[in-house]
């Protein structure tokens, strides 16, 4: 509920800019999103930088996940959702979506929880391939980012609004 208060403040604001992972609770964010960016990145780069923020933000002593045994954690977590190396789920997900995929109707901070309940019950191991099935109804705007090209891409096409929205 705490996160669902979060997202009815953003939504009150003119302009927005979120991320996170927390993909089941942001479906109003989605709704009134003008793009969503999904940055999919390959296994080895997304290690690379996983590795690469622990290690620096420990000289910094600013990470709050500090020794190895917290990065082999996040590591190996974040390796099962890229690899989508989850027990099979692909019933309980085929359930999920049966259940919640299809929906065209705006998105309530009821029918958010009632999908959490649901998304708790069933024991979704999050993955890729979750979030791409997840975000399939929005497609029309989805830009996914998984090359230094489509970064360039997404960075003009976002340079080209901002000058447009300054010279009507």
């Amino acid at each position: 509920a705490a996160y669902l208060a979060d997202v009815a403040t953003i939504l009150a604001q003119p302009g927005w800019v979120t991320e996170g992972i927390y993909l089941l609770f942001t479906d109003q964010l989605l709704d009134q999103a003008d793009w969503i960016v999904l940055l999919d990145v390959a296994w080895p780069t997304a290690v690379w930088r996983i590795v690469r923020r622990h290690i620096i933000k420990s000289v910094r002593g600013t990470n709050q996940y500090p020794g190895l045994g917290l990065l082999w954690k996040l590591v190996r977590y974040a390796r099962n959702f890229y690899l989508n190396q989850q027990m099979d789920t692909s019933d309980i997900v085929r359930q999920y979506f049966a259940a919640y995929g299809t929906s065209s109707q705006p998105a309530t901070t009821a029918a958010t929880l009632a999908k959490l309940e649901q998304y708790k019950k069933l024991v979704i191991p999050p993955s890729a391939d979750f979030v791409r099935h997840y975000l399939a109804p929005y497609n029309d705007k989805v830009i996914v980012v998984h090359t230094n090209a489509a970064r360039k891409r997404l960075l003009q096409r976002l340079q080209t609004r901002k000058e447009m929205s300054v010279h009507p």
